[in-house]
């Protein structure tokens, strides 16, 4: 494996970065569309992205991870973890294009179904994603991904809004999704090299990222039940304005530890796959371990902290029982 010693402190500076313009543009898309879409819309999403996400996990693979902490850099390696993603997406689209119908039955809304059979797409999307982005990762050079991503997630916000100001339902939040996530796509296929992005599978890499894959699969089916099951639940045991409510709240509660899984996954986790590769003393990581959970206990007593005053500023008077959700959550 080609590695090379990344600047920690560069990496994490990006991936700061990164995670600051996403929640700044969540700051932005709540101000605006909690004013053009009544909380039952989000309600129709949060289930849908749980549904959606449900599925995802069912079916993780670890792809990242086994990419990030293999040895191999060859060509047969990365065209096979291509060809498993995209047909890994291909799956995941038709597995909820076909559940979206009994779904939406199951929570007797149409707009459920509605939700699910345009944001399915996206699924083949990200199976399409282009194989060399990971390489990035690999290294924790993680501006060039950065930048995409921030450039996608612009895109699907400005259609967001666009769709709402001129219909507004849950259709805007679909297809702001799809819209960013294939925008991110189409990116990464037209700036990073695509000799990779090709149809191969060999046995020795399939079963290398099947090894690491197993261990993923599971905890990621234990996420699910901890982080999804709560929004499928109730929505069938409140009306979905509440479910709204309690997606929005969840959001927000959650910033602190999607901050940290961020760095994690893209600072943290590459680090120690070269530090043991090398052979590098493990002093470094136990430091940069401990000033990140320092930053995230501080980012959780300020969500705590400033929960009332950021419902007051960014939302409508309907919108207020959130502000009574979110503490619970963050604590």
């Amino acid at each position: 494996m080609t590695t090379r010693r990344f600047d920690v402190a560069r990496s994490t500076l990006w991936s700061l970065v990164w995670f600051g313009s996403k929640t700044s543009f969540r700051f932005v898309s709540n101000m605006i569309l909690t004013r053009l879409l009544s909380p039952e819309m989000f309600g129709v999403a949060a289930i849908g992205n749980a549904i959606l996400n449900g599925i995802g996990m069912f079916s993780d693979i670890g792809l990242t991870q086994s990419v990030t902490h293999s040895r191999r850099d060859d060509a047969s390696f990365f065209q096979t973890a291509w060809t498993m993603q995209l047909l890994r997406g291909v799956v995941l689209m038709l597995v909820v294009l076909i559940l979206a119908l009994p779904i939406g039955w199951l929570y007797d809304s149409p707009a459920v179904t509605g939700f699910l059979l345009i944001v399915a797409f996206s699924q083949l999307a990200m199976g399409l994603n282009n194989i060399e982005v990971l390489r990035d990762y690999r290294n924790a050079e993680l501006r060039r991904v950065a930048l995409i991503d921030i450039c996608a997630a612009i895109v699907g916000l400005g259609i967001m809004i666009a769709w709402a100001f001129v219909q507004p339902d849950h259709i805007a939040l679909a297809l702001g999704a799809l819209c960013s996530t294939a925008t991110f796509t189409l990116l990464t296929l037209l700036l990073y090299p695509r000799q990779m992005c090709r149809l191969r599978l060999e046995r020795d890499a399939a079963r290398e990222i099947m090894r690491l894959g197993k261990w993923i699969f599971i905890s990621t089916i234990l996420a699910f039940f901890i982080m999804q099951m709560d929004r499928l639940a109730l929505g069938k045991l409140v009306p979905l304005e509440w479910v709204g409510f309690y997606s929005i709240a969840w959001i927000w509660a959650s910033i602190p530890s999607m901050m940290l899984n961020q760095w994690s996954t893209q600072v943290f986790f590459p680090l120690v796959t070269q530090v043991v590769a090398q052979g590098r003393d493990l002093l470094a990581v136990r430091k940069t371990r401990r000033a990140y959970g320092v930053v995230a206990v501080l980012a959780s007593c300020l969500m705590f902290g400033a929960s009332e005053l950021l419902v007051a500023v960014l939302y409508r008077e309907n919108y207020a029982p959130v502000a009574g959700l979110i503490r619970p959550l963050v604590a």
